[in-house]
């Protein structure tokens, strides 16, 4: 479970307890990729290495809203209002459209 204040939470039908992340983020999704927890945030994708929580470095600039990710045929598939990116288990590859091309190359 995931929230506000980069909350997350671990557990199962036996309960849960919180896994401090220290990160300052609302988290909005969760995906299962590869064997690994990644979450969406409003400042960028993490990681769950063991019980510490990484930002991912997807080639981005700046902080990047999340707002949805899938796993789907060997891919993570990760959504923001001006992007969508897919991550093939080594490399993330930005997918442009051209109602975002006035953004593409401005640095936030």
């Amino acid at each position: 479970i995931a929230g506000d204040h980069g909350i997350l939470l671990v557990g199962n039908a036996k309960g849960f307890r919180d896994l401090s992340t220290n990160i300052d983020d609302d988290f909005r999704c969760l995906e299962w990729f590869d064997g690994k927890l990644y979450v969406g945030g409003y400042k960028g994708i993490y990681v769950l290495d063991g019980s510490v929580l990484h930002r991912v470095n997807t080639g981005q600039k700046g902080e990047n809203s999340c707002v949805s990710l899938d796993a789907y045929d060997g891919q993570l598939l990760a959504l923001s209002e001006r992007w969508f990116l897919v991550f093939d288990g080594k490399e993330w590859k930005r997918v442009d459209h051209i109602d975002n091309a006035d953004i593409l190359n401005k640095t936030p």
